[in-house]
């Protein structure tokens, strides 16, 4: 960040919950500027998650296979500028997207992928699970990520849920 060549400022969010992956032996790496990750390869789903709710994400897919379900998860570990050779790549093999957010889905992440998509002509089908346009109670994140059904358990059964043409599952994954 402190040597990017980009024009403007250049924002680095740090969020409230712990480090999944830090070695402080490790050698840091330097990331490209608006490279994602695939962390999970699959073909199913996609799904984007950005910041510290990748973790549940990654934490979903186990539940998700257990339902034959196949997730391609990503850290999409920039917003903007964002991974457009990887998002395309997605749209030719994916045709359902999930974007996941800990941030207002009004106007975020999943919103500009969403606009994305729509401009490329995507032809699957995208859903943004974050928070909604709305006042949130305070509450520990663990609370706030059940009231908000973004825990790793919730978004498997809403993915689900999604896929599922099985009317047995979708009851199951119904919450």
């Amino acid at each position: 960040a402190v040597n990017h060549d980009l024009k403007g400022p250049f924002s680095v969010r740090y969020p409230k919950a712990s480090s999944i992956n830090f070695d402080p032996k490790g050698k840091p790496k330097i990331l490209k500027i608006g490279s994602w990750e695939v962390l999970r390869e699959g073909k199913d789903v996609a799904i984007l998650a950005v910041g510290s709710i990748v973790d549940e994400a990654v934490k979903s897919t186990d539940l998700l296979k257990k339902s034959g379900i196949a997730p391609t998860v990503v850290n999409a570990r920039f917003i903007k500028p964002f991974d457009e050779t990887l998002l395309a790549q997605l749209m030719s093999t994916h045709d359902q997207i999930v974007t996941v957010e800990e941030g207002v889905v009004t106007g975020g992440f999943g919103t500009t992928i969403m606009n994305y998509l729509n401009e490329n002509n995507y032809s699957g089908k995208i859903k943004i699970f974050g928070i909604p346009d709305d006042f949130v109670e305070h509450a520990s994140r663990g609370s706030l990520l059940n009231q908000l059904r973004l825990t790793s358990s919730q978004l498997a059964k809403r993915i689900i849920l999604i896929l599922s043409k099985d009317e047995t599952i979708k009851e199951y994954a119904e919450i």
